[in-house]
């Protein structure tokens, strides 16, 4: 091997680890994200002028880059320029990442990034246990069922989102072992797999329930329509919402939320001017999403063009204020208030305006078009459950949805775009 190359294969083997470490403290040491995304535009940087990375364009990577454009663009009207500012650098990994995917190297191994993020889910997963041990021991009156699941399980993330890193650490897990060890390996396999579907459960995030029961059931049609004769095929499509109502209804922690979420859902639509004027106060998860999706809708039609970076939480709490609600529309110091929109197209569409939340749309629908033309189940299951989970939460609004989704669907979408059946080298 001559010197050359044995550069170029250091250089191959840096940009594994970067990205390795980048995922490990994205799961564990969310804090340290921002050095490992410095030291992968610096490792970026040195592989361009040793020519040993060069630019392949990527819609993926355009369009990333393109939305933070939008932000950027949003501040010249923002209300509240601190904010703005703050947002452009939360948000700045659309940017920076698109640039790092955008000059790939040459070869790239998922193996040591997959085995990294599992290994960084289990870990967390056994840090939630003992954080759920010790809320408890100082808590009893909470009870074993809530002291181990939700905020006090998923104590270094949101549910919401932990759930998502369940769910992609279950994904890998499978891929490494169809792909890589077969049929080694097997007792750790199962018992890694069983642990990550108690932690899925732990979450107790409705929205990632009902995304995994929407996976289950496409994957059901799908074999099937493939392997069921026809008669009997549409028979059995018929029983399963049946299977999945009983399912769902068997489950009392789903039942509660659902029976929750079925009462103010009613309760809404019968005088929605009633539900929200009347709401001020303590108020549920379900009630907030409610209200917050109402008065952000209301913002929306009255600033078809958006109101500017930053200046979200301005407008909802003036439309807060004109439905009498003036405790959920206090602000802090940094004018924000309590709650944000909790669904992300919402967000996106007050904040940058109708052509931002066309770009957004845009980016998804390729997306997927993209990872079911490849056969890319991975980056397929990512964006979904972008898609998904954004009708529920503002899911790049935080650090744990940014840096997350940005990465792994760049990753998955530009690294392996030429050779979509060899995943994992």
């Amino acid at each position: 091997m001559t010197v050359t190359e044995k550069n170029k294969s250091i250089f191959e083997k840096l940009s594994g680890l970067w990205m390795s470490a980048l995922v490990i403290s994205q799961v564990l040491f969310p804090k340290f994200v921002a050095l490992w995304i410095i030291f992968g535009v610096l490792h970026t940087i040195y592989g361009i002028v040793k020519k040993q990375r060069k630019f392949e364009f990527s819609w993926i990577a355009a369009g990333f880059a393109s939305l933070y454009l939008f932000y950027v663009f949003g501040l010249l009207f923002s209300e509240n320029i601190p904010l703005g500012l703050s947002y452009l650098e939360n948000k700045l990994s659309f940017l920076i990442l698109a640039f790092v995917f955008s000059f790939p190297p040459p070869k790239q191994s998922l193996r040591i990034i997959s085995l990294s993020f599992i290994s960084s889910v289990v870990i967390a997963i056994l840090l939630g246990f003992v954080n759920s041990w010790h809320s408890l021991q100082e808590l009893p009156e909470l009870g074993v069922i809530h002291s181990f699941t939700g905020v006090f399980f998923s104590y270094l993330h949101h549910p919401s989102y932990f759930a998502v890193y369940v769910l992609l650490a279950a994904f890998l897990l499978i891929d490494l072992r169809l792909k890589v060890f077969k049929g080694k390996l097997k007792p750790l396999f199962w018992f890694i797999l069983l642990l990550l579907a108690i932690a899925y459960l732990a979450t107790i995030s409705l929205a990632a329930y009902l995304f995994l029961a929407g996976l289950i059931g496409i994957l059901m049609l799908r074999f099937i329509f493939k392997k069921v004769p026809k008669p009997y095929s549409w028979f059995t499509v018929l029983i399963l919402p049946a299977i999945f109502y009983i399912f769902i209804w068997s489950i009392s922690t789903i039942q509660v939320q659902m029976k929750s979420s079925l009462h103010f859902v009613r309760e809404y639509l019968q005088n929605p001017t009633e539900f929200i004027n009347s709401k001020d106060g303590y108020i549920s998860g379900d009630e907030t999403r409610i209200i917050m999706w109402t008065v952000t809708a209301e913002e929306i039609i009255a600033n078809p063009f958006g109101v500017g970076t930053g200046s979200v939480d301005v407008h909802l709490s003036n439309r807060l204020k004109s439905h009498g609600l003036h405790d959920i529309a206090k602000m802090d110091e940094r004018k924000t208030i309590l709650f944000n929109p909790h669904n992300q197209f919402l967000q996106l569409a007050l904040e940058l305006g109708i052509l931002g939340l066309i770009l957004f749309l845009s980016l998804i629908i390729f997306t997927i078009r993209k990872a079911y033309q490849q056969k890319n189940w991975i980056l397929l299951m990512l964006i979904l459950s972008l898609t998904f989970n954004s009708l529920f939460e503002s899911m790049l609004q935080r650090q744990s949805g940014i840096v997350f989704y940005t990465f792994f669907i760049l990753l998955f979408s530009l690294s392996y775009s030429k050779e979509t059946k060899e995943i994992i080298k």
